[in-house]
C-alpha cells in the first residue's frame, strides 16, 4: 500500500476522491484489467435485431403516441475540446508545412459556416479575403483558431458553427435543438436536452443558448429546457509514471486526469428521465438530409418501448405468479431472453432448480434497456457490437472498445477483425424498471471493464486509467439491442475537413 503524504490527502479530499479508491487505481496499475471475452460477431438475424417495413411503421407509431406521456431526454457528452479537429492547421501554422488537406482548406475557405464570422473578425474586404486564401496565409488560421479571433482551438465542438443556411449558419448547439424539436419532443411540446461540458465552457455554452432559444422556441412552436453539467472531480483518476507510482506536477501534487466519458454515468443517472437518447456532438446532419436521422431516431424509441413492454409485462406476471409460476410461463420468458434480448444463460443452466432458474430470470429482466444503433463498417477502425461473456457465464450483446480486446489471443484477434459493424454511439435507453421507479446505474456497471492508456505530459510519459467507458464498461449489465441504420444517419465531424463532406452541405 502506498504511503501519501497530507498534503496528498488534501488534495483528495478537495476532489472528493476517496483514498481507498486511490489506493485501488494504483494496485488496478499493477496488475491491470481482464480483458473482454468474444463470443461471436453479429448480423442480422444473429445479434441484429430484423424488422420488416409493418414493424418500422408500427415502432414509430409507437414511438409518436407513448413519448408525448413520458419524459425524453436528450444526452449530448461534450466535454472534449475542439482544438484536435485543426490538427493539421496548427502544423502548418507553426512550420509552413502544406499538405493536400490545408491546401483544400484554403481553396473551400468561403464554404464553410463560419466564413462570415472570419471575415467580420478579420475586417476585411471580399478582394483582400480572397489574396490571403491565395497566398495560403497563417494568418487566417491564426484568426480563426486563436482567442484573439474566433477562437475555435479554445472552444468545445458543441459551440463551433457547423452548417451554413440561407438564413444563417448554426452551430452545434443550435442543431442539437432542432434535433431535440423534432424527434425527442414529449409532455405536451417540451423538449429536454443536457449537455455536459467542461467548468471553462459553461458561461460560452449559456451565453450562446440565451441568444438562439428564443428564435428556435418560436419556429417550432415549443419549449426547451436545457441543462448543462461537468464531469465530477470525484470520478477523476490518479496517473502514475512507468513505474507504476504516483505521478507528480513540478509542484509536488499528484495528477488526477478526467477518467473518461464512463465518468459521465452519474451525469445520465441524475436526469431522471423515462427515455434518454445518446448521441455523440459531432454527429450532426445538415437539415437537407435530416429526415433520415429523425425517422431512425424515432424507430429506435419505438423498438425499445415495444421490447420494454414485454419486459415489464414478464416481470408483472412473475409477481402474480408466485415461487410457482406455470411452466409455459417459464419457457416463454426464456425464449424471449435468448432469441429478442440475445442472452445466452451459462453451460450449467439447465441443471438448476425452479428457484435459481426463477432468480436467474428475474436478474436479467430486471435491468436498464438499451437499443443502440449500428452501421456497417467501412473499414477496420475500431470495436464494436459483439456477443461476449459476462461475468455469470452468460452471453450477452456488448459494445466494446479495442483497448478491452487482447489481440495476442489469436482467436479474439480474429473475431475483432472480422466484425462488419460499427457503433456510432446511437444510443436509446430506458431508464425505468417495471414499477416505474428509476433504476441506480451503478450495480449495471463492469468494474474490470476499464483500460489503460499511455500518455505524456511535459515531456514526460505516464500512465492514465480510464474508467468503464459509458456506452461500454458502464452499460454492461443493461439489456441490450443492435438495429442496423442507414449511414446517412452518421456524420461525424473529427476534423475540420469533415464538415466539407456531403452530409455537413447544403445544396
Amino acid at each position: 500500500m502506498h504511503t501519501f503524504t497530507s498534503a496528498d490527502l488534501a488534495q483528495m479530499q478537495r476532489l472528493g476522491i476517496r483514498p481507498e479508491a486511490v489506493q485501488q487505481q494504483l494496485q488496478r496499475f499493477i496488475t491491470g484489467f481482464p480483458p473482454a471475452r468474444l463470443v461471436d460477431t453479429v448480423r442480422p438475424g444473429r445479434g441484429i435485431t430484423r424488422m420488416s417495413e409493418e414493424e418500422m411503421a408500427a415502432y414509430t407509431a409507437l414511438y409518436e403516441k407513448r413519448s408525448q406521456k413520458m419524459r425524453v431526454c436528450k444526452f449530448v457528452p461534450a466535454s472534449g475540446a475542439a482544438s484536435r479537429m485543426f490538427r493539421k492547421l496548427y502544423q502548418y501554422a507553426d512550420s509552413g508545412e502544406m499538405e493536400r488537406e490545408v491546401e483544400v482548406f484554403f481553396e473551400r475557405l468561403h464554404e464553410f459556416a463560419f466564413y462570415e464570422d472570419l471575415v467580420a473578425v478579420l475586417g476585411n474586404t471580399a478582394a483582400e479575403m480572397k489574396a490571403l486564401r491565395k497566398q495560403r496565409s497563417p494568418l487566417l488560421i491564426r484568426s480563426l483558431l486563436e482567442k484573439e479571433g474566433l477562437g475555435y482551438g479554445h472552444l468545445p465542438k458543441l459551440l463551433l458553427k457547423f452548417h451554413r443556411y440561407p438564413e444563417g449558419s448554426r452551430s452545434a448547439l443550435e442543431e442539437h435543438l432542432v434535433e431535440g424539436a423534432l424527434y425527442a419532443a414529449s409532455e405536451g411540446k417540451k423538449a429536454y436536452l443536457h449537455f455536459t461540458l467542461s467548468p471553462q465552457h459553461q458561461h460560452a455554452a449559456h451565453a450562446q443558448l440565451r441568444a438562439v432559444l428564443p428564435k428556435y422556441e418560436q419556429q417550432y412552436g415549443l419549449q426547451f429546457e436545457v441543462t448543462f453539467s461537468t464531469q465530477n472531480p470525484a470520478t477523476n483518476t490518479l496517473a502514475v509514471d512507468m513505474n507504476n507510482q504516483p505521478f507528480r506536477l513540478p509542484d509536488g501534487s499528484l495528477l488526477f486526469r478526467p477518467g473518461g466519458h464512463g465518468a459521465l454515468l452519474e451525469n445520465l443517472q441524475g436526469l431522471q428521465a423515462d427515455l434518454v437518447f445518446i448521441k455523440n456532438v459531432d454527429n450532426l446532419a445538415h437539415d437537407r438530409i435530416k429526415a433520415p436521422t429523425c425517422r431512425y431516431k424515432r424507430l429506435l424509441g419505438g423498438l425499445l418501448l415495444q421490447v420494454q413492454q414485454r419486459v415489464f409485462g414478464y416481470l408483472t406476471r412473475l409477481d402474480e405468479a408466485g415461487p410457482q409460476p406455470p411452466p409455459m410461463l417459464l419457457e416463454e420468458i426464456d425464449a424471449f431472453l435468448r432469441q429478442t434480448l440475445c442472452i445466452l444463460p451459462p453451460p450449467d443452466f439447465d441443471h438448476r432448480d425452479l428457484a435459481a432458474r426463477l432468480a436467474y430470470y428475474r436478474n436479467k429482466l430486471h435491468r436498464p434497456l438499451r437499443v443502440c444503433g449500428i452501421v456497417r463498417a467501412r473499414r477496420h477502425t475500431g470495436g464494436g457490437p459483439f456477443w461476449a461473456q459476462n461475468p455469470d457465464g452468460s452471453v450477452s450483446l456488448q459494445l466494446i472498445e479495442i483497448p478491452q480486446i487482447d489481440q495476442q489471443d489469436e482467436q479474439q484477434k480474429k473475431l475483432l477483425e472480422s466484425s462488419a459493424y460499427a457503433n456510432i454511439t446511437d444510443l436509446v435507453c430506458g431508464l425505468r424498471d417495471y414499477r416505474g421507479k428509476p433504476f441506480d446505474l451503478m450495480p449495471f456497471r463492469d468494474e474490470q471493464a476499464g483500460f489503460i492508456t499511455h500518455k505524456s505530459l511535459g515531456g514526460r510519459s505516464l500512465k492514465a486509467l480510464e474508467l468503464p467507458g459509458l456506452w461500454n464498461g458502464a452499460m454492461a449489465g443493461w439489456n441490450t439491442l443492435f438495429a442496423e441504420v442507414p449511414r446517412i444517419t452518421f456524420n461525424p465531424v473529427k476534423s475540420v475537413m469533415d464538415l466539407l463532406e456531403e452530409g455537413h452541405l447544403g445544396e
